[in-house]
């Protein structure tokens, strides 16, 4: 049986490193089993780690992030890194040229999409990944590009996934049955813990409150 939350697998020809085109997008909804993917890894490319549905994150170093739908985290080339997915969970992934990804900045952000900029990463995401500088897909590469560098920006660790087993499990029911509205009381009697030992690690992994940290 899988488990809930496993790293990205790449879909068949796709190439990360390819420094060759501007822009290329993919779609990414399957997963490399536990035990057998890469770890963390880096790119010459920088790349957008778009969420489109479920749980989308990122591991990088220590910390793992996730974020919503609608929203996105920014990769430079060169930053270790590995993508996760919760079961059923759908992402897409552009990367960026090293001579574009040099405009933006060189430290990992979260950040805001409107619907036009999604629905033209899923456009890029149906054409072929080279095309001629000069055609009309570069020139369309460009504004998405320039919207992409615009777009809002937030702090990184806006939404962190805690590492710790107990926690973890907590999360993954969560994220399964959203409309549960359990006490802490209560998960703490369901992970052996007393109330306040699972405040203080909610605290301690991911800097919220229960309560904030729950929504």
């Amino acid at each position: 049986m899988n488990a809930f939350i496993e790293a990205t697998k790449w879909p068949m020809g796709f190439e990360p490193d390819d420094t060759t085109s501007l822009l290329q997008c993919t779609i990414v909804n399957e997963r490399t089993s536990v035990g057998t993917s890469v770890g963390q890894h880096v790119h010459q490319t920088g790349q957008f780690v778009v969420a489109l549905s479920g749980l989308v994150g990122l591991a990088l170093g220590r910390n793992r992030i996730a974020f919503p739908p609608s929203s996105a985290a920014w990769v430079p080339p060169g930053c270790r890194h590995e993508g996760f997915l919760g079961e059923g969970a759908v992402s897409l992934y552009c990367h960026i040229n090293p001579e574009w990804a040099a405009m933006l900045p060189t430290e990992p952000y979260r950040l805001l999409l409107s619907p036009m900029v999604i629905a033209m990463l899923k456009h890029f995401s149906t054409l072929p990944r080279r095309y001629p500088m000069h055609s009309h897909e570069a020139r369309l590469a460009g504004v998405l590009f320039e919207e992409l560098a615009a777009a809002p920006k937030l702090p990184i660790s806006f939404v962190l996934f805690p590492n710790h087993p107990a926690l973890k499990r907590i999360a993954e029911s969560i994220i399964q049955s959203p409309q549960l509205d359990r006490p802490v009381a209560s998960w703490a009697q369901e992970t052996a813990m007393s109330e306040r030992t699972l405040a203080r690690l909610v605290l301690k992994e991911t800097g919220l409150s229960f309560g904030a940290w729950r929504l």
